[in-house]
């Protein structure tokens, strides 16, 4: 039985790159990751600004500051090719990618805003800067997300 296993475990072993995933389907597998991550975050945040959750400005703090850290990393997930398979972002993005690339640099700024105001903000005061880090998921997701 032992000297059956070696062989086994070496052609399951060198059968893995068979199923590896493509660089493109990595990417859109990461870029699912972030987004999941920033929607969870934002969900929380959003929760408090619609005040179904009570205010608590250390979580709100740590959320803002999850977004914010997160964001810069989108880009890096949307290398050519990436449009294909299981992924709701549509060909525009690769058509106008320095619209694109401009629509993720303003999100970038507005989820470091966000941070910065989340440190001594009030919720009356975090509304309209959380308002406008939705704006700019907004703009991106009408242009360049299936939906």
């Amino acid at each position: 039985m032992k000297r059956h296993l070696l062989p086994l475990s070496l052609g399951l072993l060198l059968s893995l790159p068979a199923f590896a995933a493509t660089p493109e389907e990595d990417a859109i597998e990461r870029r699912h990751a972030a987004f999941e991550l920033i929607a969870f975050n934002t969900s929380v945040m959003g929760g408090m600004v619609r005040e179904k959750a009570p205010f608590d400005q250390a979580e709100f703090k740590k959320r803002a500051l999850n977004v914010a850290f997160l964001a810069p990393m989108l880009e890096e997930h949307f290398p050519a090719g990436s449009d294909k398979g299981g992924t709701d972002a549509l060909p525009a993005i690769w058509e106008n990618k320095a619209d694109f690339d401009a629509k993720m640099k303003s999100f970038q700024n507005q989820a470091n805003l966000l941070y910065r105001a989340s440190k001594t903000g009030t919720l009356d005061t975090l509304k309209p800067e959380f308002g406008k880090l939705i704006d700019e998921c907004k703009a991106c997701h009408d242009k360049y997300k299936a939906d």
